[in-house]
């Protein structure tokens, strides 16, 4: 590729960036480029302060020159079609973001920068017709032109060659090989009286100068000599011999002092010391001025006495005047502002609940009782940051990004104490603090980073840059004050890893107002105490020696001595005190029953749930179990057993209760509680003593008494008598065995048992 111009610029050369080979977890986790090679294009020049002000082409007003253009067969990746020139969306922010991190790689002009943001001013496009960068690899721009506007002395450091001698033009992104024509207006030097203008010729360039070979003064190289070609220096002074009237080959002279080739141009007073270096060409006057007119300065100041000023000379002081030579006793020194005053402490205790954790607190100190902190912020300017690796700790307990809670609440629920918040001078619910009020969110809770960081656990990292953060509207809220130690809570933060970040702050400081707000931006990294780097710090503090925050190295008094109040002064406690600055060894934690400040016995007892005494409110065992007021016998068949008995002891017994439980039997026991199998109903039977089956034995009649088995005729004499009958059943008969008893009547009966009178004597004759 050969240039038409002169040597100011040397042509272009193209450098391979980045080479895709396949997916990259960083940028492209799809793979969108593999085989894709992103080249670098510059310009190359002569000159460090040699200007690229614009890459163009004219064809009509520049005929025979180059297309601007890219020739990319294989097409480009060009995910930013919007301009033909480097977009907003090549930002070097964007390179960790993944949606955003390919867009480095974009296709397009550029006039220096890499990135849109990089140093210097993004060049501008102007085209006619109007062309966008749709088709940046295809497009040929006959009437187009891309540019950076400045001045002699005022060029955007990114269209100044530099030291490098080379100035990006393009970024090309591509699957093939590419091709490229342009045009470019050069300011040598910088000098707008001096453009040149390159464009892209045809002809060869055997010499690879830049320079087209039907133009080039030399194709081929310059000798030392400045001959094309040439031979070298081979002369008594290289190229040449030592001129007449020199002194040596450089072509020096011997200057006013006798030294060749010095520079001395004269030594008026003949000392041999060159003028221009000499203190002085005469005599001094009062005040050491050579030559000078002054006649005295009496305090020896180096002022003139004639030319001395009065006011405040030190230059610590709110009033101090620069101009003043001598000082008039009239410096104030503790009525301005200085910024440098104001520090930050990041303080840091282990964490309650979390092992391996630690809790950092974040304070902003001041040097005025008086001083009131209405806001901490962030903003494009100064962004609000915090970094936290290990990842912050959030309590699932508070919903809330401030600590909303009673300093009660801390007992019963401890990890509560190890939440972190976003805060101004609160480290509880504002109703524990009188005249105290909450801080409110500019931009609203709905969709705001800081409350999603404050409140959801896990996060590493905080930017608020869009004027987002807390405030207190009212403005004589007790919380914007400083407290008994001159400081103010913002931030707590529990993480297992280091922090840091950066903090801005709106202060209304010595009972001012809106209209005398000092912003402060603090950075800190770490424990300790951070200022704003400013150096711009006063002489003022407490000189009491008696008062809590006596400073040893203050000059002057502020009436900012704080008085010492004897307290709880440890946040983490749960008696601390608002109001206290000198530990009297009243603070205390919660014990382990959640009571603050207590011996741990109102949730000790019994915890063993077999013992006699156990107690299911208990938390922590006391050693009181006891197990044998509850123990007994658990049978319930046992004779001993114990309805109130729990434990059982092996005393159950089966006697004493033993006996015959059924109610009907001869020896039942009402006082058995056992049955024993041994029930006799031998004493049942018929009591009726005149019946047949009468039982002298027995003493309950069981309905058996009978009245027939011994039923019959007990006259003895009639003819049924029956001797076993006990019972007469009126049966007795007196005819069936009546008859002649006599044997010797004719009609003897000899079974007849009772005579009935009847014997017969008739069968006697005579």
């Amino acid at each position: 590729m050969s240039w038409q111009a002169s040597a100011q610029m040397l042509g272009v050369s193209v450098e391979v960036d980045t080479v895709f080979g396949g997916p990259s977890p960083d940028f492209d986790p799809n793979g969108e480029l593999e085989g894709y090679t992103s080249y670098l294009v510059y310009a190359n020049f002569t000159n460090p302060t040699d200007v690229l002000s614009a890459v163009f082409a004219d064809t009509e007003a520049f005929e025979g020159t180059a297309v601007l253009g890219i020739d990319a067969p294989c097409g480009c990746f060009n995910p930013d079609e919007g301009s033909m020139v480097i977009g907003s969306f090549v930002n070097s922010n964007f390179s960790n973001i993944p949606q955003f991190a390919l867009y480095q790689y974009d296709t397009f002009w550029t006039i220096g920068q890499e990135f849109s943001d990089d140093a210097g001013t993004t060049p501008d496009w102007v085209s006619f017709p109007p062309i966008d960068g749709s088709n940046i690899c295809e497009e040929e721009v006959n009437d187009g032109t891309m540019f950076i506007t400045g001045s002699t002395g005022s060029w955007p450091v990114n269209a100044v060659a530099g030291n490098d001698l080379k100035i990006l033009l393009a970024r090309v992104t591509t699957c093939g090989e590419f091709t490229f024509t342009m045009n470019a207006q050069v300011f040598v030097e910088g000098l707008q009286s001096n453009p040149e203008l390159f464009t892209m010729c045809e002809f060869a360039d055997f010499d690879l100068d830049g320079i087209c070979d039907d133009v080039d003064d030399c194709v081929g190289l310059y000798d030392a000599c400045g001959v094309c070609n040439g031979p070298g220096p081979i002369e008594d002074c290289g190229c040449d011999d030592i001129p007449a009237g020199f002194c040596d080959c450089d072509g020096n002279q011997i200057d006013a002092i006798g030294i060749c080739g010095g520079t001395c141009p004269a030594d008026a007073d003949n000392d041999g010391i060159c003028d221009d270096v000499d203190p002085c060409i005469g005599s001094f006057d009062a005040i050491g001025v050579c030559g000078g007119d002054c006649l005295a300065d009496d305090n020896n100041n180096g002022i003139c006495d004639d030319d001395e000023v009065l006011g405040c000379t030190d230059e610590f002081a709110c009033n101090f005047d620069p101009d003043a030579t001598v000082d008039d006793a009239s410096c104030i020194h503790c009525d301005c502002v200085q910024t440098g005053d104001y520090t930050l402490s990041v303080e840091a205790s282990p964490a309650l609940t979390l092992p391996g954790h630690t809790r950092y607190r974040i304070y902003l100190n001041t040097p005025n009782l008086n001083d009131r902190l209405k806001e901490v912020v962030g903003s494009g300017d100064s962004p609000m940051t915090l970094n936290v690796p290990g990842g912050i700790y959030n309590s699932s307990l508070n919903p809330l990004f401030f600590p909303g809670f009673a300093p009660t609440t801390y007992c019963p629920f401890p990890e509560l104490t190890d939440d972190s918040y976003l805060t101004i001078g609160l480290t509880t619910s504002q109703a524990y603090l009188p005249g105290a009020q909450t801080p409110a969110l500019y931009g609203g809770a709905l969709n705001n980073p800081l409350v999603d960081f404050f409140t959801v656990d896990g996060g590493t990292s905080l930017t608020i840059d869009d004027g987002g953060g807390v405030y207190v509207a009212n403005n004589t809220a007790t919380n914007i004050y400083p407290d008994a130690n001159g400081r103010i809570i913002v931030m707590q933060v529990t993480t297992d890893g280091p922090i840091s970040g950066t903090l801005n702050f709106g202060v209304w400081p010595m009972g001012g107002d809106a209209s005398t707000q000092i912003d402060l931006t603090i950075s800190f990294d770490g424990v300790g105490e951070f200022s704003d780097g400013s150096g711009d710090t006063s002489l003022c503090g407490c000189t009491d020696p008696s008062a809590f925050n006596y400073d040893s190295s203050a000059e002057h008094d502020n009436d900012s001595c704080l008085p010492l109040v004897p307290g709880c002064n440890d946040p983490s406690a749960c008696t601390f005190s608002y109001d206290a600055n000198v530990n009297d060894g009243s603070c205390a934690d919660c014990d382990f029953c959640g009571v603050c400040a207590g011996d741990g016995l109102s949730c000790s007892s019994c915890t063993d749930a077999a013992a006699c005494n156990y107690d299911p409110d208990a938390t922590a065992d006391d050693g009181s179990c006891e197990y044998e007021s509850c123990a007994g016998c658990l049978d319930t068949n046992a004779c001993n057993y114990a309805p109130d008995a729990t434990i059982e002891d092996g005393s159950c017994e089966y006697v004493t209760c033993a006996g015959c439980l059924d109610s009907l039997a001869c020896n039942y026991d009402p006082d058995a509680t056992l049955d024993d199998g041994n029930c006799d109903f031998s004493c049942y039977g018929c009591t009726i003593d005149f019946a047949c089956n009468y039982d002298a034995n027995a003493t309950v009649d069981d309905d058996s008494c009978e009245f027939e088995s011994c039923a019959g005729c007990l006259v003895d004499i009639a003819c049924n008598y029956d001797a076993t009958a006990t019972i007469d059943d009126g049966s007795c008969d007196y005819e069936s065995c009546a008859g002649c008893l006599d044997f010797s009547a004719c009609n003897y009966d000899p079974s007849a048992t009772i005579e009935d009178g009847s014997c017969d004597f008739t069968c006697y004759g005579c």
